[in-house]
């Protein structure tokens, strides 16, 4: 028994030093703290709690002993949990954890239990009792304390190595940043929307076994030289074999603040300034209000680069079709005046002229959306950046379909 129980605690002990703290991506919650608004105050709604800052979720308060109050996190790509950090700000006297492996259907992960606590705000990790697949985490409070209310000031998914993004706490016009891996090996933040559009995986990171964060291309962020003078210098270069013996350049940890620390480099953290990536000290860093020390990990699937090969070649087979089209409407611009005299010749013109067009509006279909339909949400917006970044005009594509439809109805009468 003990035997088991060492092994147990060995286990355990091996799994956390590996694992990183997932920020959810969407929030919902049972209740909401309603200031006047029947819906709910925005200033205190779950969103508030996918991360740490001046915002925090709350519920609308006067709960009875037995009333359940949930929050739920929601990832866009399953992850193997170990467990979820809450850091609250109004304590319940009571938590239950469900999980989802699909994002609709629950099942619980850890009981009712009480708090064993008597301040009103704390962070705590609740652990499953073993590695779970998770899409989504329900955290499920009852039995209020003295103060009436629940409240989140962050949760995180304390999750076992996978793919993730690096996205900035700074804030930009742009949306928000990821840290990618750029030309030249170095490293640079650029709006995460069109570092997904590129195709190229440059967003996709992971932690290895050492505590590296390496690429899609094996290559890992390395502070170069080891060297801190000025805030140093950040690139993608080759991992380090035996990284636990070495300086400690190419080796990262995550803090409970936020912050991605070096740790066998001193007091060291992961910033921007002037506009690149440098190296701080950690409190000097902390002091920054717009909080560009912070990084948050969204976990991601693993990259596929036959995706964007097939996005790629769609985009080139579009090009070809409208380069036929340009050309077939050209030649009948020139015969134009002489089709009525043609008889069925000008049909046959016409049904070649029909079948270009009809290749043009297919392939262009896979990879675009119309003018007519409103780029409103992020989802919008990326499938915009990628028909950018592969060089599909979808509006001048939309005018030749027009043309040649305009062209197709002369020619038939």
């Amino acid at each position: 028994m003990m035997r088991f129980v060492v092994l147990s605690l060995l286990v355990c002990a091996a799994l956390g030093e590996l694992e990183q703290n997932l920020a959810f991506d969407a929030a919902s919650a049972s209740s909401t703290y309603s200031a006047g608004n029947l819906d709910g105050s925005p200033a205190f709604n779950a969103q508030q709690a996918l991360s740490g800052g001046s915002g925090y979720w709350c519920s609308s308060g006067t709960h009875s002993a037995g009333q359940v109050v949930t929050w739920t996190g929601v990832l866009n790509s399953r992850r193997t949990a170990l467990g979820v950090k809450v850091d609250w700000a109004y304590s319940p006297g009571e938590v239950k954890v469900l999980i989802s492996r699909d994002g609709s259907s629950f099942e619980e992960a850890k009981c009712w239990q009480p708090s064993g606590r008597s301040e009103v705000a704390y962070a705590e990790s609740i652990m499953f009792d073993s590695p779970s697949t998770v899409k989504a985490v329900a955290i499920s409070m009852r039995s209020p304390g003295s103060w009436g209310y629940y409240g989140i000031n962050s949760v995180a998914l304390l999750a076992t190595p996978g793919p993730f993004m690096l996205v900035s706490g700074i804030t930009s016009t742009a949306g928000e940043q990821c840290l990618v891996n750029s030309a030249s090996a170095s490293v640079a933040l650029e709006p995460c929307l069109d570092a997904i559009a590129t195709g190229d995986g440059r967003e996709v990171l992971q932690f290895d076994s050492d505590a590296q964060i390496v690429g899609t291309d094996g290559q890992c962020l390395t502070l170069a030289d080891g060297d801190t003078t000025a805030g140093g210098a950040l690139r993608m270069e080759a991992c380090s074999a035996e990284a636990g013996a070495s300086d400690g350049r190419t080796v990262f940890s995550a803090t409970p603040g936020g912050q991605l620390k070096m740790p066998k480099l001193g007091n060291f953290c992961l910033t921007v300034a002037a506009g690149r990536m440098v190296v701080q000290d950690c409190s000097e860093a902390d002091d920054n209000t717009d909080a560009r020390d912070k990084f948050f990990m969204v976990a991601v699937p693993e990259y596929n680069p036959s995706a964007s090969s097939a996005a790629r070649e769609s985009a080139s087979l579009l090009a070809a079709t409208e380069t036929h089209l340009g050309g077939v409407l050209a030649e009948l611009d020139a015969v134009m005046p002489s089709l009525p005299a043609c008889g069925f010749g000008g049909s046959l013109v016409a049904a070649r002229l029909g079948q270009s067009a009809k290749a043009a509006q297919e392939h262009g279909s896979q990879r675009m959306t119309t003018k007519a339909k409103k780029r409103e949400d992020a989802a919008s917006a990326a499938v915009s950046s990628i028909a950018s970044k592969l060089g599909v005009d979808t509006e001048a594509t939309e005018v030749l379909i027009a043309k040649a439809r305009s062209v197709i109805s002369k020619v038939t009468r």
